[in-house]
């Protein structure tokens, strides 16, 4: 008998280390007909049927966990995945930056845990713990809130429009909020600071690059093959060490164009002391004072474009 539980037990083995193995081969197949397409067109019909691809990568950007493999086909929420179990992960507060900690949300599902655990304490025990924290977000709206006497712009719209209109994305049944997008094979808010919707503008700065003589004097456009080289700024992350467009997130403390305005001067002139108003810049202000501190670095004005978007995180803002 103890023979025959062995057996089972090593066949039971097998059978899941194969299951993984195909799970693997799978998504390592998945990956590279992601890379093979993104040499193809985009076109609108393909914008449509779109499915994200940088969000269900592992393990989750600065950890080791792994997420729960979704599958293209299992990507929307519409289509049934009844096995799916996605790990779960929400960065503690104390590991943000101290300065950012005030605009960072508390864990929504450690809250509903303490408040069910609290349930089962006698009246006695109650008076001796503290009594837990109450957090109701508005999702899909915009509020003003005071924290720590600091003025705070909560925006939890989403950036994608449908009809005009911010798309309302919707709440699952424990609480959270589900991402437009579909699984990504995660839960929580992960090491992001906000529930639902984080913001993030960045800048897409531009200009047409000039042959250069050996005096370093700026001739006429460069062309290939009949046609003009663009250029444009990146800087290099910290976290990652990826090169990015120059922008910054969107607490709330200050408008998005003043980030955009503190941001593009850390990023691109750092020894300039940076002097962006009271924060209350709306986009002409940033556009005249990133404009201002360029000239001054003998930038290339007349043919340069600055374009600033903002929109919302995608990699783990609204984690299943």
């Amino acid at each position: 008998m103890g023979k025959q539980k062995q057996q089972n037990k090593r066949m039971n083995d097998r059978i899941v280390t194969l299951e993984r193995g195909v799970t693997s081969c799978c998504l390592m197949l998945e990956e590279i007909k992601h890379m093979l397409k993104k040499d193809s067109k985009t076109t609108i019909a393909s914008l449509r049927t779109l499915v994200h691809f940088s969000a269900r990568q592992s393990p989750y950007p600065g950890t080791r966990i792994q997420r729960f493999p979704v599958f293209d086909k299992y990507v929307p929420w519409e289509v049934e995945y009844i096995t799916y179990d996605p790990s779960l992960y929400t960065r503690p507060i104390k590991d943000f930056n101290q300065e950012i900690q005030m605009f960072v949300d508390p864990d929504i599902l450690a809250i509903k845990k303490e408040k069910e655990e609290r349930k089962k304490l006698k009246p006695d025990e109650l008076e001796e713990i503290e009594e837990t924290p109450e957090f109701n977000p508005w999702w899909n709206s915009h509020c003003s809130v005071d924290v720590n006497g600091e003025h705070i712009e909560i925006d939890r719209c989403s950036y994608i429009h449908e009809n005009d209109q911010p798309y309302r994305y919707k709440i699952d049944k424990s609480g959270l909020p589900k991402n437009p997008f579909g699984r990504t094979g995660m839960r929580g808010r992960g090491k992001l600071w906000r529930w639902g919707p984080n913001h993030r503008i960045a800048a897409v700065v531009t200009r047409w690059k000039r042959k250069t003589s050996h005096l370093g004097l700026r001739g006429e456009f460069l062309t290939i093959e009949d046609k003009r080289v663009l250029e444009f700024m990146v800087v290099r992350r910290v976290d990652t060490n990826e090169y990015t467009l120059p922008g910054g997130n969107v607490y709330g403390k200050i408008t998005q164009y003043s980030v955009m305005c503190e941001e593009f001067i850390k990023d691109m002139i750092p020894d300039s002391k940076i002097n962006c108003g009271s924060g209350r810049l709306e986009e002409g202000d940033m556009i005249d004072v990133c404009i201002d501190r360029y000239k001054s670095r003998g930038g290339d004005i007349p043919n340069t474009k600055i374009n600033c978007g903002s929109g919302r995180l995608e990699e783990g803002d609204m984690i299943d």
